[in-house]
């Protein structure tokens, strides 16, 4: 599954991936987008979805010149400014969709957690070149984040103010960053074997609300 934001929103991006025969993809479009399908044809910006409503367009063609055809999802999460259009050609349901695109944020938080230098590893003051010291760098990472999750629940779980939880942003330190100072809690987790540690960790979970529903 490959997952792309609004920076990677070119047409030549989808007939680049489908030349690789590679069918499991999100890309995010412009909200400038033209799309034409049975159902609406136009600007994506000028489609009436509203704030908690999704809206399956079905197989559109893209751009004005049709230039490649693809299914078009638009999402509107409660509390965000923008609705969410993917293109993809994926055939699970339109919450499936979403669910996976949602995944991307958190790819997002993990990657501010090790990168971080005020709340993370600090990953970011490395002055490793060489693409395998990197490689080997971020595997230490994925061993890492679980422990650390782990730690830092144990961790919320006495205080929940270690969050440092903000009523504009929400909470500004996350779980990694919490464990990765919990030495006692730390070794506590050390003592769980992997499979058990795994069972541990909080499931993820969709942070879409949908209150109108499908248009």
């Amino acid at each position: 599954m490959l997952v792309f934001d609004r920076g990677f929103r070119r047409v030549s991006l989808i007939q680049h991936l489908r030349g690789l025969s590679l069918e499991r993809y999100i890309v995010r479009l412009m909200a400038k987008v033209h799309v034409r399908s049975p159902q609406y044809a136009g600007l994506l910006s000028n489609h009436p979805l509203k704030r908690g409503e999704v809206v399956d367009l079905g197989r559109c063609s893209l751009r004005a010149d049709g230039a490649v055809t693809v299914r078009v999802v638009g999402v509107w999460r409660d509390g965000e400014n923008d609705p969410w259009w993917l293109a993809t050609d994926l055939t699970e349901e339109l919450a499936e969709i979403a669910s996976l695109y949602d995944r991307r944020t958190s790819v997002e938080e993990q990657f501010r957690d090790g990168k971080s230098a005020r709340h993370g590893a600090q990953m970011k003051w490395t002055h490793f070149r060489r693409p395998e010291s990197v490689d080997r760098l971020w595997l230490l990472w994925a061993l890492s984040a679980p422990v650390w999750t782990a730690a830092g629940l144990l961790a919320f779980a006495e205080d929940e103010t270690v969050l440092l939880f903000s009523r504009s942003k929400g909470p500004r330190r996350s779980l990694i960053a919490i464990g990765m100072h919990a030495t006692e809690k730390i070794r506590l987790v050390l003592h769980l074997t992997w499979r058990h540690l795994l069972l541990y960790l909080p499931q993820p979970f969709l942070r879409l609300s949908i209150a109108g529903g499908e248009r």
